[in-house]
């Protein structure tokens, strides 16, 4: 069982993926939960460490016995988060089971409040879903044959993603069916003021097309662009100015909608698109874990970015060749930038002059013609 699933999962080895995202994911839970959950606990592990365990667990989409059979078999793990002694599976689900939805979204504001200088000012609100009952489609596929029907049941998921570091910086977990527009309200209030002003737009698809949506977001200083579904309809029998402005003309933001259904694509293949837990309460942190560890693993990609971004501007001085290493937030790399001129350089190393740096394709002169010697057949420059 364990060779089984240790084959299909990436390997927890040190400068890894899952190893930063697992450290990250310990730093973080340190600073929010607090060591135990009551005075009367047994003490013998820490809330912090069931955390990641659980976090590890929802992330590589496994059940409780196989992620205790990995973290067995793994002492780089064991040694990440100093345990004494591998604990049993049922202590992490009766952690899962004990821990209130409060912590785990503090955890969660904790994780987007570190990052504030990575987003930008456009965030995307959309809508998808989680199947409950993870069998296969060929056996739903094999019950139609029989003539048997199964209507799968799923688990509605709002999130709110930023457009320029695709983090999901909000979140609403629904059961039961319930039209977006009504999502809209709730996921904009359970964001906190301080990540909410650093926004100025926020875009949705038709599903969120109502005027009262259009009025929720100025409250909070947003603008929304989103588009009115009912397009055959003429201006003039179209109800409410907001509305009315996003038939007359739909800004060119909206193009920026797609990036949300990235987002989804990225949480689904790298945690599944189900969840195992049957009881709502447990399906809802099943599902805020999996953004925590989407939102941790994306930092550590962006941070990579932006290291590469560092190197190159520092060794070449040409900036569009460090932005082809991908999209970051040239705001927090020139504040990184400046950090490292005015204090890393002066305390650890020695800053480059000009000239240690090679010569910039774009700075170099052309090389002029070669005319023939008349003497003796050698090429000349000049």
């Amino acid at each position: 069982m364990t060779h089984r699933i240790m084959k299909r999962l990436p390997k927890f080895v040190k400068k890894s993926l899952e190893y930063k995202l697992i450290k990250q994911a310990l730093t973080t839970s340190k600073r929010v939960l607090p060591p135990y959950s009551s005075k009367f606990s047994k003490r013998k592990y820490e809330q912090y460490q069931l955390f990641v365990i659980l976090l590890y667990k929802v992330w590589v989409n496994v059940s409780y016995r196989d992620v205790i059979e990995v973290i067995s078999s793994n002492p780089t793990f064991v040694s990440l988060l100093s345990l004494s002694e591998v604990p049993h599976f049922t202590t992490i689900q009766k952690f899962c089971k004990r821990i209130s939805m409060k912590l785990i979204t503090s955890v969660f504001s904790k994780v987007v409040k570190s990052f504030l200088g990575l987003l930008g000012n456009i965030i995307i609100i959309d809508s998808t879903g989680f199947s409950v009952n993870y069998h296969s489609f060929y056996y739903d596929k094999r019950l139609n044959d029989f003539g048997k029907k199964v209507k799968r049941k799923y688990v509605k998921t709002t999130i709110v993603v930023d457009d320029k570091s695709q983090i999901v910086v909000a979140f609403d977990v629904h059961f039961g069916e319930i039209h977006d527009s009504k999502e809209f309200k709730k996921t904009l209030e359970s964001m906190e003021r301080e990540i909410i002003n650093k926004f100025k737009l926020i875009i949705g698809d038709k599903g969120y097309d109502s005027e009262e949506n259009h009025v929720i977001a100025k409250k909070h200083d947003l603008l929304a662009i989103i588009p009115v579904r009912n397009e055959d309809v003429p201006i003039h029998r179209t109800k409410g100015e907001n509305r009315k402005r996003m038939k007359r003309h739909l800004p060119e933001e909206y193009k920026r909608r797609p990036i949300v259904e990235t987002v989804h694509s990225a949480i689904k293949r790298k945690s599944g698109s189900f969840v195992r837990s049957r009881i709502p309460e447990l399906a809802e942190k099943e599902i805020a874990l999996k953004i925590i560890a989407y939102n941790i693993r994306r930092v550590i990609i962006i941070n990579n970015s932006i290291f590469i971004f560092i190197v190159f501007r520092f060794f070449t001085k040409d900036e569009s060749l460090a932005f082809q290493s991908g999209d970051v937030n040239k705001k927090l790399i020139n504040f990184c930038l400046v950090y490292i001129s005015e204090g890393v350089w002066e305390t650890n190393l020695k800053r480059p002059s000009e000239r240690d740096y090679p010569p910039s394709p774009k700075s170099m002169s052309p090389t002029p013609p070669i005319t023939p010697s008349p003497r003796k057949g050698i090429g000349v420059i000049g």
